[in-house]
């Protein structure tokens, strides 16, 4: 099969479950459209397609469904797809959070759809997935201008490691009917993470052939983004988000980096009860 038919089964396939899998979010939220109907509480659910690099460093184009579910309380508890399950509060400018998530590691296979990973990293080993602690911080320094701190804590499979990021969000236009930003963000990887994610041991490199590499706690990546949310109408949009990520220091210099520069971009189409 050559590039161009693989890219259409791939998009065909990932566009067939999205559209199954938002379906099914829509049923889900029926049962609780009563509730975010009251008392300030508010649902949004969506579905789309994702554009990513099979793994960070990878030279592979990989096509995901994206999938979207915000359930927000007005007593401050979220059921997110992006943050997880928490608890958060804002105080003036100042927003807070708490939540636990799911991170997926990484396949040695090209694994499914859904999932990092590439048969170039047969050997290395997969890298398990599990839950993690997200910490986040939030000021508004003006009207269209916050500055964010979040920290990934690995709770279950610590040998992933943790990653701290900061993040820069900049309105540039707003509308009633559009909004459009600017998003900038640095990630920075522990001993840990970097190890897992882009080291080689010495078995790892016995059984692929890559140099044994022991990368060390750093500035990981930095990316930026422009997103842009149209409202269709009181309840559906859509938001588009492009970007670009590049791997720095011992992530770019890994054996396993290919291409550290590339591009991102997302597409959902949400309705808010």
């Amino acid at each position: 099969m050559n590039f161009l038919s693989r890219a259409i089964a791939t998009f065909t396939l990932a566009a067939l479950m999205s559209t199954l899998m938002t379906i099914m979010l829509f049923t889900v939220s029926g049962t609780l459209r009563a509730q975010s109907m009251a008392g300030g509480d508010s649902l949004v659910v969506g579905g789309g397609l994702g554009f990513n690099r099979n793994y960070p460093g990878g030279d592979e184009n990989k096509v995901r469904p994206a999938l979207l579910i915000d359930y927000k309380m007005a007593n401050g508890f979220f059921v997110s797809s992006a943050r997880g399950v928490g608890y958060g509060q804002q105080f003036g400018a100042l927003s807070l959070s708490a939540a636990l998530g799911y991170d997926g590691g990484r396949s040695d296979s090209n694994g499914s759809t859904l999932s990092q990973g590439s048969a170039k990293l047969k050997g290395m080993g997969d890298i398990d997935g599990g839950a993690v602690a997200r910490l986040g911080a939030s000021y508004k320094v003006l009207d269209e201008t916050s500055v964010s701190v979040d920290a990934n804590l690995a709770v279950s499979g610590r040998e992933r490691g943790n990653t701290y990021k900061i993040g820069l969000r900049q309105g540039l236009l707003k509308t009633d009917a559009d909004r459009v930003e600017l998003g900038a963000t640095a990630t920075y990887g522990d001993a840990k993470n970097m190890q897992s994610y882009f080291g080689v041991t010495a078995v790892q490199s016995a059984n692929t052939g890559y140099a044994i590499d022991t990368p060390k706690a750093g500035l990981q990546d930095v990316s930026a983004n422009v997103a842009w949310t149209h409202m269709i109408d009181e309840n559906w949009s859509v938001r588009s988000t492009l970007g670009v990520k590049h791997l720095t220091g011992d992530a770019a210099d890994s054996p396993l980096t290919v291409k550290p520069t590339y591009p991102t971009g997302v597409v959902t189409f949400n309705y808010k009860f």
